[in-house]
């Protein structure tokens, strides 16, 4: 009798060493997720098998739990350092697969040692219960939960170019000097602006358990864009003009849609987007020094895409494409030299290739 409750004793220190690794993880929020039923069924098959094993099958089961934890923990670790509600996915599927393993497990050795015939008919402890059975149909099976995320990326760093269009800054200087009508004919100076982007932005996804993400962004970025063109002033030959052309800063928010491959998520994006420009034209015209100056905030649209990749557990970078399109628009420009001021028309685009170090804040699964 005492040999028997020593055995019982062994057996459920056994039986709880098996449930504590299939409730360890260091994630609270994962594991509080995993559907209780799932755990409670894990629970019914312990309870069910303490009450059959003998001392010989404890041995037996004890060396199979530990072959299986090995193998467990090697295949969870590289699961835990991915990032994303893919990595939810992943860890969850791994708890059902550790549950559905243990069930097996626990099968085939009661199998071995009471025998198939005295499994239900009333030697032993009855049929086991199966977690792939109709009598849990109405369980939902776990996996791709959908869930929210908050994504901020601390840095952005990339480079653009511009395509800006000026017309007509010989109209604007010489007819500032003569008298409106002067020039005949119109010119239009093309610069390309080069430079360096830097920023950040901040947003939220939300992944369905297709595996689809829908996101919304907001993004701001200072640039060292700059360009220059020179323009030829025929009524101060051989005087001529140098047009300046700066983006200072962007900013955009867009709508983004995307498909998780694991911890990898391509993605395209959409939306507003704002501009601040500087531009300059000077030189001298017929001796005479002029400086004409003019700022512009533009309104335009943005278009693009990229690739974000999680290499820990809220880290992540991405690579990514933007092309912005600002139509065009007047700008009046200023000279303080001579108290002149007209009107030029700008047409611009800008390209920009970006890479993002992002840090996610997971919000609970919906």
């Amino acid at each position: 009798m005492s040999q028997d409750h020593d055995n019982r004793a062994k057996l459920a220190r056994l039986a709880d060493a098996l449930m504590q690794d299939i409730l360890a993880t260091p994630d609270a929020d994962i594991i509080a997720e995993i559907d209780q039923r799932d755990i409670e069924r894990a629970r019914a098959i312990l309870l069910e098998v303490k009450a059959t094993l003998s001392k010989r099958l404890l041995s037996k089961a004890k060396a199979e739990h530990e072959a299986w934890s090995t193998e467990h923990a090697r295949n969870t670790v590289p699961v835990l350092c991915e990032t994303r509600a893919v990595s939810r996915r992943r860890v969850q599927q791994r708890h059902r697969d550790i549950i559905g393993r243990l069930a097996v497990i626990l099968r085939q050795r009661v199998t071995a040692e009471i025998g198939p015939s005295d499994i239900g008919q009333g030697r032993g402890i009855g049929p086991l219960p199966r977690l792939d059975g109709p009598q849990h149909a109405d369980v939902p099976v776990l996996g791709h939960a959908a869930s929210v995320e908050i994504k901020i990326t601390q840095v952005s760093f990339g480079g653009g170019i511009a395509r800006k269009d000026m017309t007509d800054p010989v109209q604007l200087v010489q007819d500032s000097f003569l008298s409106a009508g002067s020039t005949v004919g119109t010119t239009t100076a093309s610069t390309s602006p080069t430079g360096v982007v830097i920023g950040g932005q901040i947003g939220c996804d939300y992944e369905t358990a297709s595996s689809v993400v829908f996101g919304i962004e907001g993004s701001a970025s200072g640039s060292t864009m700059n360009g220059s063109a020179s323009v030829g002033l025929p009524l101060g030959s051989p005087d001529t003009g140098l047009v300046q052309a700066n983006t200072d800063f962007l900013a955009s928010v867009t709508g983004r849609v995307g498909y998780a491959f694991d911890n990898v998520l391509l993605y395209a994006k959409g939306g507003a987007a704002l501009a601040g420009d500087k531009y300059n034209v000077s030189g001298t015209f017929t001796g005479l020094p002029y400086n004409f100056q003019g700022l512009d905030n533009r309104y335009g649209w943005i278009a693009g895409g990229g690739v974000d990749w999680a290499f820990a557990r809220h880290w992540s970078v991405n690579l990514e494409y933007d092309y912005y399109s600002f139509g065009h628009g007047g700008i009046l420009m200023s000279d303080p030299i001579n108290g002149f001021a007209g009107v030029v028309d700008v047409r611009q685009t800008v390209q920009v290739v970006k890479v993002g170090l992002n840090f996610h804040i997971w919000g609970s699964g919906w």
